[in-house]
Order: C-alpha cells, then structure tokens, then sequence
C-alpha cells in the first residue's frame, strides 16, 4: 500500500518531463536560425531573436565546441573579445566572427557590444552552403 502514492508520484513527474521534452522540440522546429538575402537570423525558442546583417559578418566558420554550463546562452571573455554562446545541449557548430563589435539584446544575459557570436546548428554544412549565396561582401570561410 505505501507505494501507490508513489508511483502516482512517478508517473506525474514522468508525464511532465516528457510534456516538457516535446515543447522543447517544438520550440527549436517553430523558431529555427534563418540565412536570408540580408543576413543571419538566430533565434532561440522565443527568447533570443538576434539579426546579424552580412555587412557586420567577417566570416563564418564550422566548428564544433562543447561548453561547460548547460545553460542556453552563455557570455565569455576571451582577452579584449567578447564572445556569446547560442548553445543546444552545451554545444555550438558554427562561429561567427563580425567585423565590428555588435550590441545584442540578451534578456538575461543583458547587453554589451559583442566580438563573435557562436550559435548551434543540427546542419552546419547546409547553413555555410546557404549563407555562400550571401552578398559578395560576405566572406564565409571553414
């Protein structure tokens, strides 16, 4: 008899956490990054909506970085640059390196002029791919 409020107790916490898991998933698939004819959209579920126009774009790069903190965004300082994080599951795939300093409005995060962004892509070939038809100004590297 005692474990029946338990395995109620179980099975509430199992059904939340995968409610939870598929609004997650649905977050990522409504609100995807966007390579268009004036620039990169990245966004994050519906907190984080940052357009980078490709005259501020110095390059883009693929590389896969693993983070220490599971949080989504993640600001560091490296030196006199600073860099944020736009991470899925504590990892980035793409860097994106800017010309000049950009102010970002990063809700908990807060704002501050940023030297490179570093964002997570499921396909970072298919993204370099779409961002090489980008103005000629606009040097995308690997």
């Amino acid at each position: 008899m005692p474990w029946r409020p338990a395995r109620w107790i179980v099975l509430g916490l199992g059904i939340w956490g995968l409610l939870w898991m598929i609004g997650l998933f649905a977050s990522m698939t409504i609100h995807p990054h966007i390579v268009g004819d004036r620039g990169l959209r990245v966004r994050l579920s519906s907190g984080i909506d940052i357009f980078i126009p490709w005259t501020d774009v110095e390059a883009l790069r693929k590389r896969y970085r693993s983070l220490p903190s599971s949080r989504s965004v993640q600001v560091e300082q490296e030196g006199d640059r600073r860099v944020v994080s736009v991470s899925v599951g504590s990892q980035t795939s793409i860097d994106v390196l800017l010309r000049r300093p950009l102010t970002f409005d990063l809700a908990k995060a807060g704002s501050a002029p940023v030297d490179e962004l570093r964002l997570y892509a499921d396909d970072p070939d298919g993204l370099l791919r779409s961002a090489r038809g980008a103005p000629a100004s606009t040097t995308v590297s690997r």
